[in-house]
C-alpha cells in the first residue's frame, strides 16, 4: 500500500510540475496543435521520473536538539542536474551528517534520496565531488568559488552528547573544510599560507589585500577566501 500512496503522490507532483510551466518541443512545422502540445507534456513528466526511484530519508530520531540540513529543513525549489539533463522547481533538502539530497514531490509526505551531478539550492551551487582517494573531498561541497581555480566547503557534522533542561540529548556541530582545485588536483586550505604555493606570483599582493581589507582568517574563512579568490581571478 505504501508503495501505491508514493507513487499517486509522485504523479501529483508531475501534473504539477507540468502544468507550471511545460517544456518546449521542437516543432519544424510551426503549430500549436493539441497533439503536439500533449506530447510536449508527456516527454517533460517522463523527465522527472528518475528523480524519485531512490530509497526513503529516515527521519531523525527526538532526541536530537538540532537537525543536520543545509540552511533550512524546510523543503525549497531549486534546481537539478543531472547527467546533463536540468530538472526546475524540484523541492528539496540537502542532510550535511548524512550526505544525502532528498526531494520531495508536491503536497506528498514522502521524502526521497536522490542522486544529483550539481544543484542550486538557496542561491547557492552545489557539486557532488567523487573522491579518487581518501585525501581528496567526496560527496556534496558547495562551491565559494568558480573561476581559473575553483573553492570548495565541504561540511563535517559531528555528533555531541550533551545535557539540555535535566535530560540527555544529541546535538550536531558543523566544522568546514575548504579546498582549492588546482590543475586537477585538491588542496586542504587552512590558512592563507597554503595559497602561496599556487599564486607564487601573486603572493606579494595576497599579504597587500588581506591586510587592506582587514580580512581575517580565523574569524571568517569563508569571506576571506572567496574575496581572494574573486581579487586574484580579476584580469
Amino acid at each position: 500500500m505504501r508503495f501505491f500512496s508514493l507513487l499517486g503522490c509522485f504523479l501529483v507532483f508531475i501534473v504539477t510540475a507540468v502544468a507550471s510551466k511545460p517544456v518546449p518541443i521542437n516543432n519544424p512545422d510551426n503549430t500549436d496543435s493539441p497533439r503536439t502540445a500533449a506530447a510536449g507534456y508527456i516527454l517533460s513528466a517522463d523527465t522527472y521520473a528518475p528523480l524519485f526511484s531512490g530509497k526513503e530519508h529516515e527521519k531523525y530520531p527526538l532526541h536530537y536538539s538540532n537537525l543536520p540540513w543545509f540552511k533550512s529543513s524546510e523543503y525549497t525549489p531549486g534546481v537539478l542536474y543531472v547527467g546533463g539533463s536540468m530538472y526546475p522547481r524540484v523541492l528539496m533538502k540537502l542532510d550535511l551528517y548524512r550526505d544525502e539530497l532528498v526531494i520531495s514531490p508536491h503536497t506528498s509526505p514522502f521524502n526521497i534520496i536522490t542522486k544529483a551531478d550539481s544543484a542550486s539550492l538557496h542561491g547557492i551551487t552545489i557539486h557532488f565531488l567523487h573522491a579518487r582517494n581518501a585525501q581528496e573531498p567526496s560527496g556534496y561541497v558547495e562551491v565559494l568559488h568558480n573561476g581559473n581555480r575553483k573553492l570548495y566547503r565541504k561540511y563535517q557534522l559531528l555528533q555531541r552528547q550533551v545535557v539540555e533542561s535535566g535530560r540527555v540529548v544529541y546535538r550536531f556541530e558543523t566544522l568546514s573544510a575548504y579546498w582549492l582545485l588546482s590543475g586537477n588536483q585538491f588542496y586542504k586550505i587552512t590558512r592563507i599560507a597554503d595559497l602561496y604555493p599556487h599564486f607564487q606570483v601573486e603572493r606579494r599582493a595576497i599579504r597587500h589585500f588581506v591586510t587592506e581589507q582587514q580580512l581575517n582568517f580565523r574569524k571568517n574563512p569563508e569571506t576571506t577566501l572567496s574575496r581572494l579568490m574573486n581579487y586574484l581571478d580579476q584580469p
